[in-house]
């Protein structure tokens, strides 16, 4: 009996299991181990790939540190010298910060290294100037300390899931605590992880493919870790970008959830995987909210789980992340569906509650100004609809009003900058954008089987444009809720079904509004060139963004139609979670064409994390329409009108510039800081007055003065006291909230 046990043991299955852990094991432990390899700064440039002889290779240093270069070429008469410069421009002497000397001779390998006194995550260039004739075969660069700490966050996050896996299932009250079954929280947090994953299957790569908005986005998160590293908080001006002038976006546009990969990058996370990382964490969130919204709206868990899938998966939302790069609307659809349900709770609840309301207009107001506009309108059809209740109940009334108040509140932080900033008469690009050559053709809205890669062209063709559609799953879950309708019908006894197709429908026709809206159907060139109320549809700019609509009732109808088809025909025959998964086949065979198509046929544009981010220009938000191009060029560090004048330990790092000053009266300094209001300048402590120059750049007379001058931004006193509001109101309205749920429990 003894030796049977034994060999029990020892039986294939056992053993399989085993080796299969030790595969797994080892394989984690191994990647991480190779991950630390990589979290040094390198660089590798074959002569193959690219030729930094007859043109410069730009390169970003990530940090303050030393970089240990080696080049290897041959040279046969008089060598050469290689430069390392700023701005793509070696005529300047200022912009050198590298010269070596390359002696003659074949097979030669040069060793030198470069100190940076601070981070450079574009403008700096290395080139190749030969004497005679010139070749190399490749040059290799890299830090001399970690630089990433990538590796550390996978190996924290490992721990922390495995320890939290521990402890869920190391006893056995906790197991029917938690529990996996259907309906279950750990069943809830667990599909919503998958369909985060499944949403962001393409960005599981080491490069970053090109999308329309992406690199703009790159450059804020950066502009915003910057700020938060010279000091300045809330970040409001990035010069992270255009050779660090600064520039208002921080201002201009919400930037609230940039603030979680902006911690990224300042933990030592590379940029790549801190905009990776925070695409997955947007799609949890959004499949967790509406899994949320709707199972409370319909009490059904059933609903909440098919609605999400086939809302976090639908080929919109998709489409902004990887075609359009719109970010910011990638993280507003996470709050559409709690705006919806807010404004259900206060308009049709026997109890009005304000507070998801005001979390899903936040939600909005943080993260996209558009979208928010989206959410106004939503409110006032939902408002329109249910009037007849807010005559009957005044308690509505003082509810919306209290979430209109709470959430102007809790954005007083953005909005107050924001409405300073507008009456400045800046050129706004977006301001000539006109919505019905951005509108869809019927051909497109469900298209499914369409490659992932263009963008939205103007209306004459549909050549190589970008998926905006709504794919063919939308055209078939309108024809099977109308069969179903139809069979409902029949039998008029079938009372309990009668209420859902009742909410179908009102799905239905809002998918038809909002789709005829994003179509060449509705005649927007009427309707926005007519004095009239639609026109205030216009900073709207495409008319296929009203398919956000669409995604949302969509996802509503097919949630209503495949749960009375399960009730009909296979309850009792399919389990629920099963269900669920067909649901879940279904939405990703909707999507996978086109991220297939993403994948393989999408250009890339950040081929590693040591790659400086993609070049990008705002035409918005300049005074002049010639500052753009012209401040990402060359011009000076500082710029003096008095050649006897004395400029020595100059140092800048963001919007902070310092230096110390010696000259005559009346002499006039210009800055490299572009004139936005909010800056504030001091020669030995004293506040002077500075004026903008012809370049619309900070202009300082210094009027006989010498000594020490500090310039830098700082928040006048109502930004600051709106911060403050902010800040008051927040804490004040989740102690309000965590009082009222423990009142209840």
């Amino acid at each position: 009996m003894e030796k049977e046990k034994n060999c029990a043991i020892l039986e294939p299955k056992k053993i399989l299991s085993v080796l299969f852990c030790i595969f797994i094991i080892g394989t984690i432990l191994g990647r991480l181990s190779e991950g630390f390899y990589f979290d040094y700064w390198r660089l590798r440039v074959k002569s193959s790939d690219f030729d930094i002889i007859s043109q410069p290779k730009p390169i970003g240093f990530e940090k303050a540190d030393t970089y240990d270069f080696s080049l290897n070429y041959t040279a046969a008469e008089d060598g050469g010298y290689l430069l390392l410069y700023l701005y793509n421009d070696e005529s300047r002497p200022e912009n050198i910060l590298l010269h070596v000397d390359l002696p003659k001779g074949s097979d030669q390998k040069l060793d030198f290294s470069y100190t940076a006194d601070r981070s450079y995550h574009g403008g700096c260039y290395i080139k190749v100037f030969p004497h005679g004739d010139f070749s190399y075969t490749e040059l290799n660069g890299r830090s001399r300390h970690i630089l990433y700490s990538d590796s550390l966050f996978h190996l924290i996050i490992l721990i922390a899931a495995a320890t939290l896996f521990f402890i869920i299932l190391r006893k056995k009250k906790n197991r029917e605590l938690v529990g996996f079954d259907y309906g279950s929280n750990l069943f809830t947090i667990s599909f919503c992880l998958i369909l985060a994953f499944i949403s962001t299957l393409p960005l599981l790569v080491d490069f970053l493919s090109e999308a329309d908005d992406l690199s703009f986005f790159l450059w804020r998160i950066e502009g915003i870790a910057d700020a938060l590293r010279e000091g300045q908080f809330p970040a409001r001006i990035n010069t992270a970008y255009y050779n660090g002038y600064g520039h208002a976006d921080l201002i201009m546009y919400p930037n609230l959830i940039l603030y979680i990969p902006a911690l990224m990058r300042l933990a030592g996370i590379s940029m790549l995987r801190a905009y990776e990382y925070t695409c997955f964490f947007i799609s949890f969130i959004t499949a967790y909210i509406t899994f949320w919204t709707v199972r409370r709206h319909f009490i059904s868990n059933l609903t909440g789980y098919i609605a999400t899938t086939f809302y976090t998966l639908s080929l919109y939302r998709l489409s902004n992340l990887f075609q359009r790069g719109a970010l910011a609307e990638y993280i507003s659809m996470a709050f559409l569906p709690l705006v919806l349900y807010g404004i259900f709770e206060i308009t049709f609840s026997e109890k009005p509650k304000s507070r998801y309301l005001i979390l899903g207009m936040t939600g909005l107001l943080s993260s996209h100004i558009i979208s928010t506009f989206f959410g106004v309108i939503i409110c006032l059809v939902v408002i329109i609809c249910g009037i007849r209740n807010y005559i009957m109940d005044k308690r509505r009334i003082v509810a919306l009003i209290n979430a209109i108040f709470i959430t102007f509140l809790l954005n007083l932080w953005f909005i107050i900058p924001l409405l300073w900033y507008h009456n400045i008469p800046f050129c706004i690009y977006s301001d000539f954008m006109r919505l019905e050559p951005h509108a869809v053709y019927l051909p497109q809205l469900f298209a499914s089987f369409i490659p992932g890669s263009g963008r939205s062209i103007a209306l004459g063709s549909t050549e190589g444009e970008s998926g905006i559609s709504l794919g063919l799953l939308f055209l078939l879950t309108i024809a099977a809720f109308l069969l179903i309708k139809s069979e409902i019908k029949k039998d008029r006894n079938n009372d309990q079904y009668r209420k859902l197709v009742n909410k179908g429908d009102v799905f239905l026709k809002a998918c038809i509004v909002s789709t005829v809206l994003a179509s060449v159907i509705f005649p927007w060139y009427i309707t926005t060139s007519l004095p009239g109320p639609l026109r205030i549809f216009k900073p709207v700019q495409f008319a296929f963004r009203f398919n956000v609509f669409s995604c949302i009732f969509f996802s509503l109808l097919a949630a209503v139609t495949a749960v009375i088809f399960y009730r009909l025909y296979l309850s009792g025959k399919c389990s629920k979670s099963a269900f669920v998964g067909i649901c879940l086949c279904l939405a990703v065979i909707n999507v996978a064409p086109w991220m297939d198509s993403y994948t393989y046929y999408r250009k890339t544009v950040m081929d590693n994390k040591y790659s400086v981010y993609p070049d990008f220009i705002k035409a918005d938000y300049w005074t002049s329409p010639d500052d753009y191009s012209r401040l990402t060029g060359s011009l000076p560090v500082v710029i003096s009108s008095n050649e006897k004048s004395t400029i020595t330990d100059y140092q800048k790092t963001g919007t902070h510039i310092s230096f110390l000053y010696s000259g005559n009266d009346n002499d006039e300094i210009v800055l490299p800081l572009y004139y936005y209001p909010g800056y504030q300048a001091e020669i030995n402590g004293k506040k002077i007055d500075y004026t903008k120059s012809p370049e619309n750049l900070i202009k300082i007379n210094m009027m006989g003065n010498a000594g020490k001058v500090d310039v830098r931004y700082m928040e006048p006193w109502f930004l600051l006291l709106g911060d403050i509001v902010t800040l008051l109101t927040a804490v004040s309205f989740f102690v309000v909230i965590c009082r009222k749920r423990n009142k209840n429990m």
